[in-house]
């Protein structure tokens, strides 16, 4: 058993949807027109819907009301589009993972906690990945969930015995591998951008990034910090201790961005998390 074999099985049982591939098409022809965008979202009554709520919500905080998919898509752009609605597919594809073998309110909850908090730090930071950075972290522990598909009583232990969500040692000392590497491996069959491949693979560690390692510790510093968004995060001093001093480098973060970013997150993330 490996990563490679684990993810084939979940694409030989499970396909990205139609919506997503056929805007995934249109984003990779140069003449396709916002139109042409608009009316395959507007096929999928439940992704149009979530798209309005979330254009209209305070995660974009776009002044005045938007009421309609062609208008959504003009103000958000067909980047931002294509990873919308995987983040709002995945869950769907995952149903044979029970509430009783992984409490997946809860999961769902901390990836996109993660996302919100990654995009946050990005746009403190002025980085112009930033919105990709939200659809890494829906992603980042996507590893998890095919564990839970294929290999549910080896991820039950993971899941007995591990310290935190993010034990990576527990993890390959059960499986002989990561969860992100067993993410990464997924995304890379399904066709997604390097991009994102690369930043949910070296998440755990980011210094074996080839290219984006930025993204990649900036993805770990919100999965770390995440837990802190519903406790008092303390003290940029004490936040410091969070992550490696070469991660914090490696992010060009500090302890005071990521206090700011968990204060924005907590102001604002309850209504978009009942988005996804």
């Amino acid at each position: 058993m490996n990563a490679r074999e684990l993810a084939a099985n979940v694409t030989e049982l499970t396909t990205l949807p139609d919506v997503y591939q056929q805007i995934r098409a249109l984003a990779d022809d140069p003449h396709a027109s916002l139109k042409q965008f608009a009316d395959v979202v507007s096929m999928d009554a439940a992704i149009s819907a979530r798209l309005l709520r979330l254009v209209n919500s305070p995660f974009y905080g776009l002044p005045g009301k938007v009421d309609s998919v062609l208008r959504a898509i003009n103000l958000i752009g067909t980047d931002e589009l294509c990873n919308l609605v995987l983040a709002s597919s995945i869950g769907g594809m995952f149903k044979g993972v029970s509430n009783a073998a992984l409490d997946l309110p809860a999961f769902w909850w901390r990836n996109v906690s993660v996302a919100m908090l990654a995009r946050q730090l990005g746009r403190q930071n002025h980085m112009p990945s930033h919105e990709r950075l939200f659809i890494a972290g829906i992603l980042h522990d996507v590893g998890r969930l095919v564990a839970f598909q294929q290999v549910p009583t080896l991820a039950a232990e993971i899941e007995r015995t591990q310290t935190d969500a993010y034990d990576t040692g527990r993890q390959r000392a059960v499986l002989g591998f990561g969860y992100a590497e067993l993410g990464a491996e997924l995304l890379h069959q399904w066709g997604m951008p390097e991009a994102l491949v690369e930043i949910v693979g070296c998440q755990p560690q980011p210094q074996c990034a080839l290219e984006y390692g930025r993204d990649a510790a900036v993805l770990h510093i919100a999965a770390r910090a995440v837990p802190l968004i519903a406790a008092d995060s303390g003290t940029p001093a004490e936040l410091e201790t969070l992550v490696a001093e070469d991660l914090w480098e490696e992010s060009g973060l500090d302890a005071v961005q990521l206090d700011t970013a968990l204060a924005a997150v907590r102001e604002r993330g309850s209504e978009v998390r009942g988005l996804f």
